[in-house]
């Protein structure tokens, strides 16, 4: 995460990784996320943070997924 999440928004994304691991819940929400590019230039990409569960619903992973093109119209770190 601390290669694409911008410095200044860090603490928001860990806090959610964090709480998601300890109780993992689905849900299919989608939102514009800013992601610190190559360049070192902020743009936000659509994107959704699923965290993957075993088979007895224990939480072993997350992952982002983002799409090339196109907005939610959802910011939620403004």
């Amino acid at each position: 995460m601390d290669f694409i999440v911008p410095e200044h928004l860090r603490e928001a994304p860990w806090a959610g990784f964090y709480r998601a691991m300890k109780d993992p819940q689905i849900k299919d929400l989608a939102a514009d996320l800013p992601v610190l590019c190559a360049d070192l230039e902020i743009r936000h990409f659509a994107g959704r943070l699923p965290v993957l569960s075993d088979g007895l619903g224990i939480a072993i992973a997350a992952l982002a997924i983002y799409a090339a093109e196109g907005a939610t119209g959802v910011r939620p770190f403004g």
